[in-house]
């Protein structure tokens, strides 16, 4: 959310949230809107794969800073935990953002 606004404004990150309607439409025909929701989307999903990627790298230093720590250290359990990082974001991306790009890129929005 924060590097859709230092990217695209905040009336970048207002467009975003409402053009989520049109996952849900067939109410296409041409325009810019549609091309530049795309290209937001498309950015999104740089945007959560790129954070999910840096919460990853976090929660192994986390893990591998205190396996030493405990007796009965599990390494495999910690990093389980720690794909929950990759989870969500992953559902976000690959179950709304990528097919509404999609949407867009095929059909435009009306004027």
């Amino acid at each position: 959310m924060y590097a859709t606004i230092v990217s695209f404004g905040t009336r970048g990150m207002l467009q975003s949230l409402s053009g989520f309607k049109y996952l849900f439409t067939e109410e296409m025909i041409g325009g810019s809107q549609a091309k530049y929701l795309g290209e937001l989307y498309n950015s999104q999903v740089k945007f959560l794969y790129g954070g999910s990627l840096i919460g990853l790298i976090i929660g192994f230093i986390g893990i591998l800073g205190n396996i030493d720590t405990y007796d009965n250290f599990v390494f495999l359990r910690a990093s389980a935990v720690n794909l929950v990082v990759l989870f969500y974001p992953a559902v976000l991306s690959e179950g709304i953002l990528r097919p509404l790009s999609i949407k867009l890129k095929t059909c435009d929005i009306k004027g």
